[in-house]
């Protein structure tokens, strides 16, 4: 059944915002005053697509004032969404994680079935994506007013599914535990969560402990060094243990590594062996990418060398297999094969989020997850593959990974390095003057200074110039709102 665009209410108290600069090239519809963005090919259609809020702009010319903004989702995005802290950031983050998972019944989305989503949840505030607003808590009834006014129920997110660490307890329901499993660790993992070079005494000490351990086999004397050797054959799977036995016995590396080399290392796996959450087995990939399906990883009480491992892990997983999907999928829509019995059930494409992204990937300093998600932005589209990267400090983020940043989202920013930042990944130019209330503002810089909570500039290639946006309301209950203190 072709999907339909819903009718949807009004936006009201919003200040007077005057914008001279036409929006061109941007799909526009009329009837129902809907604004879409972010569609690359297929204009105007009208299947696949989620609500991102209203256009809050008057001009002189094709007003576009309480259109729906609408985002295409029929092909891959990266997107960079940024503000300081309470301005929305995180709020924008459950805006997309509702419209991928929700039904046409929603109102936030055009599309069916669901979108598999993975979201790395660095606060652990978003398991209550599987709630609705509840109108006997003080904090859910004003967003529960702006849902009335939208005309848009209130909903959980039924497919929601919350993945915690191994022994840390959550007090949620539908959880499941999980663990990384040492062996499916690489160099660059292991010298991310230790903030190591690679050609570094400790980082080439531990190529060798997993060459050895993984690949080679290694030796040790059972007794005096005159004595016998005991030979270690190489094995795929191996835990912690494994690696500081050989550490500690392997007699090439007692030989040549220096002692406070090895002391370094010996002392980072026994501490990393104190943690529940390193253990083989690791994370099941099919548990995460199941067709529709919205995985939340827990990640708070994790620090964040770990934080970023967990991401590392994750998204190495899903790039490899859904690589390998659309790889054998084309072969096989040509005639030219078949698929293989593993990759058969999985979904045809995956949205990644990611909040605190200047944690996951700083650009100061090396993480575990740093390179694949270079990797991810780079090759990702082929294989299916989105990305949400959200940050309230976004100098603070590795450029490389916001290189192909196709959609941006900016909240107000106070800081001019993290303002530059956000423009420099700016897909579309600003209005050339913005009249907020009667002041005038022409600087780029201003311009985001200028917004309040809630309003964002939304850019993307396609669109001529960034466009002013009310952020709709959360129709799932909001885990991050601010306790009260007194």
């Amino acid at each position: 059944m072709p999907a339909k665009l819903p009718i949807l209410g009004h936006i009201g108290n919003v200040r007077k915002v005057e914008v001279a600069d036409p929006i061109e090239r941007a799909t526009y519809l009329a009837r129902g005053r809907h604004l879409l963005m972010g569609q690359r090919r297929n204009r105007g259609d009208v299947d696949a697509l989620l609500l991102l809020g209203k256009c809050i702009e008057q001009t002189r010319v094709s007003n576009k004032f309480d259109s729906n903004v609408w985002l295409d989702i029929h092909t891959p995005h990266v997107v960079f969404v940024c503000g300081r802290r309470g301005t929305g950031k995180s709020y924008d983050l459950g805006i997309l994680a509702e419209g991928l998972s929700l039904n046409q019944q929603s109102k936030v989305t055009t599309k069916e079935p669901p979108i598999t989503t993975v979201f790395f949840d660095t606060q652990s505030q978003f398991w209550a994506l599987l709630e609705k607003p509840d109108d006997r808590l003080e904090q859910d009834q004003e967003q529960l007013e702006q849902l009335g006014q939208w005309d848009i129920p209130p909903n959980g997110v039924p497919s929601a599914q919350l993945f915690s660490p191994f022994g840390d307890s959550t007090g949620h329901r539908k959880v499941i535990e999980f663990a990384i499993d040492p062996s499916e660790l690489d160099l660059e993992d292991w010298c991310g969560l230790f903030d190591l070079d690679i050609y570094s005494p400790q980082g080439q000490l531990i190529r060798n402990l997993l060459t050895k351990v993984s690949k080679d086999g290694y030796s040790y004397a059972q007794g005096p060094s005159s004595g016998p050797h005991r030979k270690i054959q190489p094995q795929e799977e191996y835990d912690l243990d494994d690696l500081i036995l050989c550490l500690q016995n392997d007699i090439e590396v007692n030989e040549k590594a220096q002692r406070q080399t090895r002391d370094a290392v010996l002392w980072k796996l026994e501490a990393l062996r104190d943690s529940k959450i390193f253990k083989r087995g690791g994370i099941d990939i099919r548990e995460v990418l199941i067709p529709g399906q919205l995985s939340i990883f827990l990640l708070r009480n994790l620090d964040d060398a770990t934080k970023s491992l967990v991401v590392s892990v994750v998204s190495k997983k899903v790039f490899r297999i859904m690589g390998r999907y659309h790889t054998e999928r084309k072969a096989a829509e040509r005639s030219t094969g078949s698929m293989s019995s593993d990759l058969l059930g999985l979904p045809p494409g995956v949205w990644m989020l990611i909040d605190e992204a200047h944690l996951i990937c700083p650009s100061d300093s090396n993480t575990a997850a740093k390179s694949i998600l270079i990797d991810y932005v780079k090759r990702g589209r082929d294989a299916g593959l989105s990305l949400v990267l959200a940050t309230q400090q976004p100098s603070a983020v590795d450029s490389r990974v916001v290189s192909q940043v196709d959609l941006l989202i900016a909240h107000r920013l106070v800081v001019d390095a993290d303002i530059s930042a956000a423009l420099a990944r700016v897909p579309a130019d600003f209005p050339k003057q913005v009249s907020f209330g009667g002041a005038k503002i022409s600087d780029r810089l201003g311009l985001i200074r200028a917004l309040d909570t809630g309003e964002a500039w939304i850019a993307d290639a396609e669109t001529s110039r960034a466009v002013l946006v009310a952020m709709r309301p959360r129709v799932s209950a909001h885990g991050g709102d601010e306790p009260k203190v007194v």
